[in-house]
């Protein structure tokens, strides 16, 4: 059985939060958190994120 195709169950008597505010602007980071991880990641040096092919006219 896949869950993904399970939809969200809401309950009328559920408990939820809203913030009134501003919401963030559309590429911040708290949007796309393994995107910035993979960023942390190549600063540390440990990463085999780099190129996939070799550059040839280097």
């Amino acid at each position: 059985w896949n869950y993904n195709f399970m939809g969200v169950r809401h309950d009328p008597q559920m408990k939820y939060e809203l913030t009134l505010g501003n919401p963030k602007e559309f590429y911040h980071e708290v949007h796309r958190p393994a995107h910035f991880l993979n960023f942390s990641a190549l600063e540390e040096g440990g990463s085999s994120l780099g190129a996939d092919r070799e550059d040839l006219f280097a």
